[in-house]
């Protein structure tokens, strides 16, 4: 579930593990959620139910704070949601760069992934700011990603995968047109 985020990676993937689109729940079980954790670097870990509909409960907020109207509105929304998580902030290393850390690894998995997720959102607003974050161009999709490009030219989250089927669709449509006009 890549969306070509480094900063955000885990919020990102969490808001996208449901498809408003096809209306798809991909966290549909406490050990999807501690399969997605562990996937995410919480290492195995054990998912309750309420871990769960914690989770589920709070992703809509955090898309909506990703896709907010101005920034403000948006760390307003994100500082509740990280409150309300009780984190223990702590300074850790990534790939050789040092990054805060939201989640209390000692916590609820729930909250975790709460604290984490908002955190990395605050922390991608504070380092690029809101206008970074967007939705997918693709008729099929609305996923969130965050636009990494140097001109903030991207138009869907994955390029290879949602561009490709966009690139498919309208050559398919030419095609058909082209086919349609010439039998006349």
């Amino acid at each position: 579930m890549a969306h070509y985020s480094t900063g955000a990676a885990l919020a990102i993937d969490l808001v996208n593990t449901y498809d408003v689109h096809a209306g798809e729940e991909l966290l549909d079980s406490a050990g999807a959620l501690a399969d997605f954790a562990e996937e995410h670097g919480f290492g195995r870990v054990t998912s309750t139910l309420d871990d769960l509909h914690r989770v589920k409960s709070v992703r809509p907020l955090l898309r909506e704070a990703s896709l907010a109207d101005d920034e403000a509105t948006a760390v307003a929304a994100l500082n509740d949601l990280l409150a309300s998580a009780s984190p223990r902030p702590r300074l850790v290393e990534e790939d050789g760069d040092w990054t805060f850390a939201f989640a209390d690894p000692n916590g609820e998995l729930g909250k975790q992934l709460v604290a984490e997720a908002a955190g990395q959102l605050l922390q991608e607003i504070r380092e690029n700011g809101l206008r970074r974050f967007s939705t997918c161009d693709s008729s099929t999709c609305e996923d969130v990603f965050v636009d990494k490009s140097r001109n903030h030219s991207r138009r869907y989250c994955t390029p290879d995968v949602c561009g490709n089927r966009e690139a498919q669709r309208a050559y398919r449509a030419r095609r058909a047109e082209q086919a349609d006009g010439g039998s006349d």
